[in-house]
């Protein structure tokens, strides 16, 4: 039984459209005065072409969603909106301090609580859309999640 529970508790935790697949979906709370944060997770495409992440959606949390990347510009690191990502063939990663996604003009009463899960929604250039329910985990925490650039 419990073999059965784990696989479940696997399986649930990444969802996949044709050959590309999203897991370990996150989102940062909301740091205090501040009324944004950052979704992050790990898209993986095994297929052969290139696919294009054209926009994201978390409804239950803002209507204004965004995809970034940071850059390094003038000795600092720098935000700055994109309008696609080319999923090319391969493993990315969604991390703090690399691409993400911001979630923008959040109201008060919508703020993600550390510890939930809200649906996360990534649409692709093929019309397909990969769902993942991203955990809510706390500032501090995001930072064990920061990567290399893909």
């Amino acid at each position: 039984m419990k073999k059965i529970l784990i696989l479940g508790a696997l399986i649930s935790g990444a969802a996949m459209a044709g050959d590309l697949s999203v897991k370990d979906c996150l989102v940062q709370e909301v740091i205090p005065g501040k009324q944004m944060t950052g979704a992050f997770f790990d898209i993986e495409n095994k297929g052969k072409e290139t696919v294009k992440l054209t926009s994201a959606s978390a409804d239950k949390i803002t209507s204004h969603v965004e995809l970034h990347e940071m850059i390094h510009k003038d000795g600092k690191m720098e935000m700055s909106q994109i309008q696609e990502y080319d999923v090319t063939p391969g493993l990315h990663h969604f991390k703090k301090g690399g691409y993400h996604v911001m979630l923008m003009q959040i109201d008060k009463k919508n703020f993600p609580k550390v510890g939930e899960t809200y649906p996360l929604e990534l649409k692709l250039s093929n019309g397909e859309t990969l769902k993942c329910d991203a955990k809510t985990i706390t500032v501090s925490d995001t930072f064990v999640l920061k990567v290399p650039e893909n």
